[in-house]
C-alpha cells in the first residue's frame, strides 16, 4: 500500500506546475461560477419578487 503514495508523490513532484497551474484555473474557475451562480440566484429571485408585487397590485 506504500508504494502508489509515493509514486503518486514522485509524479507530483514533477508535475508540479502544472499541477499548481491546475489547480489555480479550477479554484478561478469555480470562484467565477459561484458568483455568476449567486447572481443569477439573485437576479430570478428579484424578478420572481417583481412578478409577485405586480400580481398583487393588478388583483
Amino acid at each position: 500500500m506504500n508504494i502508489i503514495p509515493s509514486i503518486y508523490h514522485m509524479i507530483r513532484i514533477k508535475k508540479y506546475p502544472f499541477d499548481h497551474l491546475c489547480f489555480m484555473l479550477i479554484l478561478t474557475f469555480l470562484t467565477t461560477a459561484d458568483t455568476l451562480f449567486s447572481g443569477i440566484i439573485y437576479s430570478t429571485g428579484r424578478i420572481v419578487e417583481m412578478s409577485k408585487q405586480s400580481i398583487m397590485t393588478q388583483c
